[in-house]
């Protein structure tokens, strides 16, 4: 499909000329693509750019894994009504070969790596699923783009609990995201804060303040918690350096990824301690075994 840029508006983008070269991929290019990158760096922030661009015969679909590892059919009733598609339809394959072929379209699966390596989500995610997503890409008026940390074809697929000891098997060219630049950050900080005047009043600070984002490893996460400090901070606080505000910020930031490891933590330490009186493995006279159960009671019995 080709795409004429000039009638699409890419300002609002976080990375305006890689979104475009993405779109063009996925259009022009007919390819589909495993975007690859870490936690906090603007992944998801790409599709959901992507997915905000409207073009004469050309259908994004934005869907984040995440939201459906526990309802297949969910999965493929958001994306039917979204394509706007009727009658039954059984599988993805089917959905989009109902699309006119006239007509393009993009689906975007973010965080497709939360159904790789998972040991519990829907039964219908099965062997099937990830064919028809093969169906899929195969098809002249359809690209899929799927995000994930790592390659996806390095890691193991599980169906219904079960290793099959094979990778992901679906077939997408490897697009690693770029790292974003001083003047990205300095653009979308422009675009979070609320106040024109408060981004003007910056100054110097501002630089200090994209140079410190820049050097996070999470530098989008950061980016959005601390655009969210400056909209809410009180005149006290206006007046304080940005600096010390920098410092304060990022320790309150810190604290916050802390608090969700901790509870992650938690919560796989509650479901092996119930795997524990289920199995009664307690009871096997093993140095070893015996170490694992003071483990797992000390992290269940203090509350994190």
């Amino acid at each position: 499909m080709r795409i004429d840029f000039d009638f699409i508006d890419f300002s609002h983008c976080l990375r305006i000329e890689y979104t475009k070269l993405i779109l063009k991929e996925l259009t022009e290019n007919g390819n589909s693509i495993n975007l690859i990158s870490d936690a906090g760096t603007g992944k998801s922030r790409l599709l959901k750019d992507l997915e905000s661009i409207v073009y004469p015969d050309l259908s994004i679909v934005y869907v984040n894994l995440k939201d459906y590892l526990w309802s297949y059919k969910g999965l493929n009733l958001f994306i039917k009504e979204k394509l706007k598609v009727k009658g039954n339809s059984k599988n993805l394959s089917q959905i989009f070969s109902k699309i006119c072929s006239s007509n393009y379209c993009i689906l975007l699966i973010d965080n497709y790596d939360a159904i790789l390596q998972e040991l519990k989500m829907d039964i219908e995610y099965d062997e099937d699923f990830f064919n028809d997503l093969n169906v899929i890409k195969n098809m002249h008026h359809v690209s899929i783009l799927c995000s994930t940390k790592v390659p996806h074809n390095n890691m193991l697929v599980y169906i219904g609990g079960k290793n099959t000891n094979r990778n992901s098997w679906l077939t997408l060219e490897r697009e690693n995201l770029p790292k974003l630049t001083f003047k990205q950050i300095e653009e979308e900080l422009r675009r979070q804060i609320i106040s024109k005047e408060l981004f003007l009043d910056l100054n110097d600070a501002r630089q200090y303040l994209v140079r410190s984002i820049l050097k996070s490893i999470e530098p989008y996460s950061l980016l959005i918690f601390v655009a969210k400090q400056l909209n809410s901070q009180t005149e006290t606080c206006q007046n304080t350096p940005i600096n010390r505000k920098l410092k304060s910020w990022t320790k309150q930031y810190k604290k916050q990824k802390t608090k969700s490891i901790e509870k992650f933590i938690h919560v796989i330490m509650n479901w092996l301690l119930r795997i524990w009186k289920v199995t009664r493995l307690e009871k096997i006279g093993n140095p070893l075994v015996s170490f694992l159960a003071q483990i797992i009671n000390l992290f269940t019995r203090n509350k994190l």
